[in-house]
């Protein structure tokens, strides 16, 4: 048992819920939390993704191959338990005058139950409530998949993409397992379908997890992580499968970037057609009733998206904007510095 008991606010994610805005304001804003005796720890904060306390949920994970790569090779899970992160995190709580502490990665929403016992194991000594956000199935999936082939260059299509994919969408079963270790009472479950909360999900959870103090640092809307459009997404895709180098695809995306910050309109698309859409919602439509009827937590409410709802009309577009890309740089028309 930790001598020095704390408050310890567990955010979880889930992935493409505004997490990574959610770390970046705690990780700017640390000097001033500390000074109101709340800690966000440096423990567990890789050096490629430092916002977050990822490498503690790492250790927790029954599948190695859920495990990223890590200074240009593949962690395991023995690595990782000899860092001994867990233990620096006591010392620290050990000595430390802060009342509450926030650890926040949306990797502990991917544990499956023996990972989920071991973070409770690990955190038995403090008083933990365990704050996570859900998006809709389907919207998760495609937001999820264009970062997967952004940031961690995926090949797959969206429809391979979507049948092996880490994270548990059966959402009343996942939240249930939490609940089995940390209790009902010890859970905030929250929409990110709620547009409210959406827009400003930062202070949501800061109001939720009992943080807001006042004085607390104005929230600078600095979208972290931002999805981009199917368009683009596959166009990357494509040319990644074409041997375009990363420097290139940096470049295009910048390009592009800065066509949408200029104002210039576009069209809001899928990756699934409407078929496939339905048969996700009606998959997990039991599933999210009770997650509602429990957990209160609705993730049913919001729009579809609109615009090119049909993946093969998505693809052939994009197909034919590679091979015109793919030829213009074979006459000389892209040239990497």
């Amino acid at each position: 048992m930790t001598p020095n008991k704390k408050n310890v606010i567990l955010h979880i994610g889930t992935h493409k819920t505004g997490t990574t805005s959610i770390q970046l304001y705690l990780y700017k804003n640390q000097t001033i939390l500390e000074r109101n005796k709340i800690l966000y720890p440096p423990i567990g904060c890789p050096d490629f993704a430092r916002f977050g306390q990822h490498l503690l949920a790492w250790t927790c994970f029954e599948r190695e191959d859920y495990l990223p790569m890590y200074k240009g090779n593949k962690l395991t899970a023995f690595e990782l338990r000899a860092l001994n992160l867990w233990d620096q995190l006591d010392k620290l709580l050990a000595t430390d005058d802060s009342s509450q502490v926030v650890i926040s990665s949306e990797e502990f929403s991917v544990l499956g139950e023996a990972g989920i016992e071991c973070v409770h194991q690990k955190l038995s000594g403090h008083n933990v409530v365990v704050v996570m956000y859900l998006r809709r199935q389907d919207e998760f999936l495609e937001s999820a998949y264009g970062t997967s082939v952004i940031y961690n260059a995926d090949t797959r299509n969206f429809y391979d993409f979507s049948k092996n994919q880490r994270t548990n969408l059966n959402y009343f079963e996942m939240v249930s397992l939490w609940d089995k270790y940390f209790g009902t009472n010890n859970l905030v479950v929250r929409s990110y379908e709620n547009i409210a909360i959406r827009k400003n999900v930062v202070n949501d959870f800061l109001h939720v997890s009992g943080l807001w103090f006042e004085g607390m640092p104005k929230f600078e809307d600095i979208r972290a992580n931002v999805s981009i459009s199917a368009h683009l997404v596959e166009v990357i895709r494509g040319l990644r499968l074409r041997g375009w180098t990363q420097k290139k695809l940096d470049d295009l995306q910048k390009v592009a970037a800065s066509v949408q910050r200029e104002g210039i309109p576009s069209v809001k698309t899928s990756f699934m057609n409407d078929e496939y859409r339905k048969s996700l919602r009606a998959q997990f439509e039991l599933s999210n009733l009770n997650l509602r009827d429990k957990y209160g937590c609705d993730v049913t409410i919001g729009e579809a998206r609109t615009g090119m709802d049909n993946t093969s009309v998505v693809t052939d577009f994009c197909d034919s904007f590679v091979k015109v890309i793919s030829e213009l740089q074979d006459r000389g028309g892209f040239v990497e510095a």
